[in-house]
């Protein structure tokens, strides 16, 4: 729980340093119940920005990751757009 604590700390942190990038909530179109959320953030130490996204495990294989990324990185203003995107497991 530290280590999760400490990640999402260093994520919010890089992000709110970077206008155009952050955490978004992902809820139901119907419903508007919580499913997780989308996130972009600079990459430590790199020139690279990640995306990230962490759902509840009832809303898995429903493409609801896919629809969220495609929808955040569309809403990047010009000066953010990117052209590679990458992810850590």
């Amino acid at each position: 729980l530290d280590i999760t604590l400490k990640s999402l700390e260093r994520m919010l942190t890089l992000a709110s340093q970077n206008p155009g990038l952050g955490f978004w909530k992902i809820t139901t179109k119907e419903e508007h119940d919580f499913v997780g959320w989308v996130g972009l953030f600079p990459l430590e130490n790199t020139n690279e920005i990640e995306l990230g996204y962490r759902l509840h495990k009832k809303f898995w294989g429903q493409e609801i990751a896919k629809e969220a990324c495609s929808a955040v990185l569309n809403i990047l203003p010009d000066e953010k757009k990117i052209f590679k995107c990458v992810a850590v497991t």
